[in-house]
């Protein structure tokens, strides 16, 4: 995954409640990539825009799954956190920076479910934006 971690064992639990949950902590950072004019921009916790692409790149997979678009559906990092932090994380020679911030999440429990199960960002497939 990252600094030299492996994954030996997977071990799969109950989903969680979501109905009056809104505070996710990260169990690996969050990344936000994006191609802005010809280059590639790696967006942080305390960009602007940061909440606009979570929200777009969430509502991008629920479209792929076929699920319908939660419009009340709302997403932030917690700018309250004292210890938020960003991370370079090297995957296959490619450095990319990302979030260690919890998020935010309000909107349908239906919703935060699935952003449970998918997580947050971009590169989740490899690890990026687990929430707890």
């Amino acid at each position: 995954m990252f600094y030299g971690l492996t994954v030996t064992d997977i071990i799969l639990e109950r989903d969680s409640d979501m109905d009056t949950r809104e505070v996710f902590e990260v169990a690996s950072p969050i990344l936000i990539s994006r191609r802005i004019n010809d280059r590639i921009e790696q967006i942080l916790y305390n960009d602007s825009r940061a909440s606009d692409f979570l929200k777009e790149t969430i509502q991008t997979k629920m479209k792929y799954a076929g699920l319908e678009i939660d419009n009340s559906f709302y997403i932030k990092f917690d700018m309250t956190y004292p210890k938020a932090s960003t991370k370079m994380i090297n995957y296959k020679e490619i450095y990319n920076r990302a979030s260690w911030c919890p998020v935010i999440i309000t909107g349908d429990p239906q919703t935060k479910l699935f952003i449970w199960n998918v997580g947050v960002g971009n590169s989740t497939g490899i690890g990026f934006g687990a929430i707890r």
